[in-house]
């Protein structure tokens, strides 16, 4: 089985001729809204997902299980709605696989819920040796816990089983970030060169693995070729996705010219939740409040239910908006929403570090440098981050305005080694390096 192997794309042909042949075959149009949808190409997912859950009252109930997990998740985007469902079908079926490898993603990328994610993606793992979420929810939790040798042994022996499981080396390539083994890291990098089923390895783990660094420049560079191979094989919503994650990486930095650029190219594809949530960030970051609000209102629109838009997108973006016109207590009270994702492998801090720079901005230094103090207790998942190191600046920063001055020293060494091989011209470094002298 393509799919089962970490090989899914390669199945989409074999489920399109299936519906050709019958246009009726839910469990078809499922897997196919699944595929696309786990590679980000929302509005095919959506589609097929809407043909499926059509179908649903010519299903058995267990199909109906799928088709609906499928709408929640892809259509409606209502996560509890989509965990209840699942719920109720792992305890109808506890032989079954996918319910529980979706509630093992859920806890890891979504909730952060580490301890969980590890114990569910481990029961998913026995329960089918194949599923790709057990790997990435386990790998997620024992970063989240900062014990990737841990998850290095599940990993290599996984990939005994699947040698060609894109999961397992994107999930391998996270560990041995995150372990300093850049050997290790460099072997899924060849793996994946020039694979479609590898794109997001390398225009997402591997650019923010290089932002981490500061190497702006190889982290673009890795981008354009990821943006490249997808766009090749036409999958446009990905393209739009992997420019909006790189325009959110230059603008943290402070590169906002190269943000406001990638953004503009990431919009000119396509406009999904995909990339709408990191593009609002990205002209938050970079000046344009205007454009921001336009698309935080198209997301709100379209996406009414939208868990992601509604906990996470929107409750970022009016806070750093309040923020910036001195409305600190209003900014504080939108960034509670957040409170349960925030550890979520999928938000990359951003929720903790908005936190932290609306203290920031209100001059609040003690609690500022608690918030970043939080992320930087996260080095395995940090090492492929870019907003990792940033915690740093943020954390000497807080320190300055609390007047401890030796701990923001520290930390603004701390990130000075850190970034010792970046780019020069780098905005952050550049300021970093100048507020450090001036501490002396």
């Amino acid at each position: 089985d393509l799919e089962e192997s970490g090989q899914a794309l390669q199945a989409i042909s074999f489920y399109k001729r299936a519906v050709e042949l019958d246009p009726n075959f839910a469990a078809a149009y499922s897997e196919l809204a699944g595929i696309f949808a786990n590679e980000f190409e929302e509005q095919q997912s959506i589609e097929y997902a809407r043909k499926a859950y059509a179908l649903r009252d010519r299903v058995s109930d267990r199909e109906r299980f799928g088709l609906d997990i499928a709408y929640y998740w892809m259509v409606t985007g209502d996560f509890d709605k989509e965990t209840e469902v699942e719920e109720m079908y792992r305890k109808a079926y506890p032989r079954d696989d996918e319910p529980v490898n979706n509630l093992a993603v859920g806890n890891a990328i979504f909730l952060g819920q580490f301890e969980k994610a590890i114990q569910l993606g481990n029961e998913t793992i026995r329960l089918n040796s194949h599923a790709n979420g057990g790997y990435g929810a386990v790998t997620c939790g024992y970063l989240g816990l900062n014990r990737p040798e841990e998850a290095k042994v599940i990993l290599e022996t996984g990939l005994k089983i699947n040698p060609d499981h894109g999961g397992i080396h994107d999930a391998l390539y996270r560990v041995y970030s995150a372990l300093g083994d850049e050997a290790g890291a460099q072997r899924q990098l060849q793996w994946a060169s020039g694979k479609l089923m590898a794109a997001g390895t390398i225009g997402d783990l591997a650019v923010g693995s290089a932002a981490h660094s500061g190497k702006m420049r190889k982290a673009r560079q890795l981008s354009n070729q990821a943006v490249e191979l997808v766009s090749t094989n036409n999958f446009k919503d990905s393209a739009a996705n992997l420019l909006a994650i790189s325009a959110l990486l230059e603008a943290g930095v402070g590169n906002f010219a190269e943000a406001r650029r990638q953004a503009a190219a990431s919009l000119a594809i396509s406009r999904t939740r995909s990339n709408l949530p990191f593009l609002v960030n990205v002209f938050i970051l970079s000046g344009d409040s205007t454009q921001a609000l336009n698309l935080l209102g198209d997301l709100k629109r379209r996406y009414p239910s939208d868990f992601q838009v509604n906990n996470i997108t929107a409750p970022i973006a009016t806070a750093l908006l309040d923020s910036a016109r001195g409305n600190s207590a209003t900014a504080l009270q939108s960034l509670e929403h957040t409170r349960r994702y925030e550890l979520g492998c999928a938000w990359g801090f951003l929720p903790i570090y908005a936190r932290g720079l609306v203290y920031l901005c209100n001059r609040q230094g003690k609690e500022a440098a608690a918030e970043f103090q939080r992320i930087l207790q996260y080095s395995a998942i940090g090492a492929t981050n870019s907003v990792y190191p940033l915690a740093y600046v943020g954390l000497a920063r807080a320190s300055v305005i609390a007047g401890d001055t030796a701990k923001a020293r520290s930390a603004y060494q701390d990130f000075l080694a850190l970034w010792k091989d970046a780019d020069p011209d780098v905005p952050i470094l550049k300021q970093a390096r100048t507020e450090y002298i001036s501490l002396h």
